[in-house]
């Protein structure tokens, strides 16, 4: 099925109009590159390699824009006119007139210039980009409403998102179900509230607004709230979504990242799902559990983990140490820079309980990995860490190829705490 530009709804259409006079369509899109615009120039403020390119970048753009302004008159566009008049006026070659303009433009250039100049770079690249999502997702589906629908989804996503798509295809097959009635599993894996006296000292904090005493701590309130929005913005689309949050309670109980267990630390464990669960009580359509609830006693989680422990304590297998040796090396000696600094081993035995610790979490984070990959097949993971740290969940072989794909758009707790600590705080 070939579409032509006849075939598209009067948004695509709109695409490729005059500017003039901006359509709904139009105003949406402007409206929403308004936040790219500000975030690129509060990034290039900051680097003057960068500036001074958007800055050359933009004095092109005007002279372009003369250049391709009729003057209806002999000269034929306006560049050329006040090169000419430049010329006879200070009586120069044109060549030295048309250096004369060109640096008369480029001084007069402002912020304002370099601003409007990104916005408009930005917006025909957003527009293009529609375009072809547009006409490809109304191939795809045979329906233009749904391929108008996807776009905007994509479009929306992308602008918020914090890091790429993990499995970006098979993300969009999901969203193609969820446009055609099946319901989405939206999921996410939530930290504890780990605090330290770095004294070898450890607490498990069950009390959910510790942050704002504490900006070290996790802002799990803002992460919960960002959270929410997820299956609110597939509800607005169309799409029936339902979210179960999964405590990463075997950090602590499993795998004893933190220190020795004890039962004042299991019993704050429990307060703290007891009060996640309290603070989603209004909330319809939330899940919460522990994610031992996914392991504990479960044969695959157990198989899996046994091997990758054996792989990453000898790292005979070729393939496996070609890839992930030098990772593993990179991980010990970032966590014994933090475990020396907790001081939770003795001194003289930190470098080899460092070494058997990173050895349990990932074995445990590519047990996990698989786990979750035998879950509904629609299922999306919005992660509450970086790219580099879901790694972990890929070790395995199986957990790679039924992983499902990820979400990387959570900022505000990131944001509260950059914010706090510059502050000083």
């Amino acid at each position: 099925m070939v579409l032509e530009d006849s075939s598209i709804p009067e948004f695509s259409k709109s695409l490729s109009k005059p500017k003039k006079n901006l359509n709904e369509g139009e105003k949406w899109i402007l409206d929403n590159l308004k936040f790219e615009t500000k975030r690129i120039l509060k990034w290039i403020n900051t680097n003057d390699n960068e500036y001074e390119r958007l800055k050359r970048e933009a004095l092109d753009s005007k002279i372009n824009y003369l250049k391709q302004t009729p003057s209806n008159d002999s000269y034929g566009d306006n560049f050329n006119r006040l090169v000419c008049q430049t010329a006879d006026k200070l009586d120069l070659s044109l060549p030295d007139a048309e250096k004369v303009i060109k640096k008369d433009i480029e001084n007069k250039i402002t912020d304002q210039d370099i601003e409007k100049y990104l916005n408009t770079t930005l917006y025909n690249q957003r527009i293009s980009q529609l375009k072809r999502s547009l006409l490809k997702y109304i191939e795809d589906m045979g329906d233009e409403e749904k391929g108008l629908t996807l776009t905007s989804i994509q479009y929306e996503i992308n602008r918020i998102k914090t890091d790429n798509i993990w499995g970006s295809n098979r993300f969009e097959q999901i969203i193609f179900n969820g446009l055609e009635g099946g319901k989405i599993n939206l999921i996410t894996v939530l930290c504890l509230i780990n605090e330290f006296d770095y004294k070898g000292g450890y607490t498990s904090n069950p009390n959910l607004n510790a942050y704002l005493d504490n900006p070290k701590l996790e802002a799990i309130p803002l992460i919960i709230d960002e959270m929410l929005l997820i299956p609110n913005f597939f509800e607005y689309y169309g799409i029936q979504s339902n979210l179960t949050i999964y405590i990463a309670d075997t950090d602590y109980s499993e795998i004893g990242e933190f220190g020795p267990v004890n039962l004042k630390n299991l019993q704050n464990i429990k307060d703290y799902i007891v009060n996640v669960k309290q603070y989603l009580q209004n909330s319809r359509g939330i899940v919460i559990k522990p994610i031992s609830e996914l392991t504990n006693e479960n044969p695959v989680y157990q198989k899996v983990k046994l091997e990758i422990l054996e792989k990453v304590k000898n790292f005979k297998d070729y393939d496996f140490a070609r890839e992930w040796y030098q990772k593993f090396e990179d991980d010990v000696e970032r966590r014994f820079e933090s475990q020396t600094k907790r001081k939770i081993f003795a001194e003289n035995e930190i470098r080899q309980k460092t070494l058997e610790l990173t050895r349990s979490i990932w074995a445990c984070n590519a047990a996990q990995g698989v786990i979750l990959g035998t879950l509904d097949q629609n299922t999306i993971l919005i992660s509450t860490e970086r790219r580099e740290r879901d790694v972990n969940y890929t070790i395995g072989k199986s957990s790679r190829e039924n992983f499902p794909p990820v979400l990387y758009i959570l900022k505000a707790a990131e944001n509260w705490n950059r914010k706090l600590v510059q502050k000083g705080t």
